[in-house]
């Protein structure tokens, strides 16, 4: 079995840290995601976290793996750029998922709308 309560110091790796344990980095992580705008479905997926309390929990089994892989490649990324002195603005949401809009005639549709817009507007709607 685990010690999750099993406390780290850093004093292997020569760092000055307070002890903490693994519970204390998933609280960090979760913080940190939730606070850079993550979706926070994706982000208790990753701590295995079920809602079976609610009908939501009860009907949406949806395991957001590319998205949950995107977040945590984000979230990788995020934190060499930390180590190397960098800041590093997060990407939220994966190429996949990217919402790209157009402005036709004024309106802002998204790209998967623009066939639907186009014959709208040949039918003067």
């Amino acid at each position: 079995m685990r010690d999750h309560g099993r406390r780290g110091t850093g004093e292997e790796e020569g760092l000055l840290l307070e002890p903490f344990t693994v519970h204390d980095l998933r609280r960090t992580g979760s913080t940190l995601l939730n606070e850079m705008g993550f979706n926070s479905d994706w982000i208790e997926k990753c701590l295995a976290h079920e809602d079976g309390r609610s009908s939501r929990g009860v009907y949406n089994k949806a395991e957001y793996e590319p998205q949950r892989r995107h977040m945590l490649q984000e979230w990788a990324d995020m934190i060499d750029a930390w180590v190397n002195s960098q800041k590093r603005v997060p990407t939220l949401l994966p190429p996949a998922m990217a919402v790209r809009k157009q402005r036709i005639d004024g309106t802002l549709a998204c790209t998967g709308d623009l066939p639907l817009l186009v014959s709208l507007q040949k039918l003067g709607r």
